[in-house]
């Protein structure tokens, strides 16, 4: 009996979890054709750009004090590790996909409104 009853608990979850994956989709596909998130997203590009600018000659800056490298030697020596940071994007730093936080809230929100 209680194997049954877990195994109901388990398709229903089951079910619900493809529920909220239908509605992610659906709202992903719907936010990539939203021109507003279009123009939020490239604004957030801008400001990653802006970050990377001020990212990069930090990096440079200890590269020539801990190292030593005159300052063209420095800032080439660090353009590459700054870059990689940069598509690596630890923690959102310096980019998020909105689109696919949009497509995030869709699929909490299908799992709170179940409950």
């Amino acid at each position: 009996m209680v194997e049954h009853m877990d195994d109901k608990k388990q398709k229903q979850a089951e079910e619900l979890f493809a529920l909220a994956t239908e509605a992610a989709r659906a709202e992903f596909r719907r936010a990539l054709r939203d021109p507003l998130m279009w123009v939020g997203q490239v604004i957030d590009w801008c400001f990653a750009a802006v970050k990377l600018m001020c990212v990069a000659p930090a990096f440079g800056l200890a590269a020539m004090y801990f190292i030593g490298l005159e300052k063209q030697a420095a800032l080439e020596l660090v353009s590459l590790p700054a870059l990689a940071v940069f598509a690596w994007n630890p923690r959102r730093f310096f980019w998020k996909n909105l689109f696919q936080m949009r497509a995030d809230t869709a699929f909490e929100h299908s799992l709170r409104t179940y409950r």
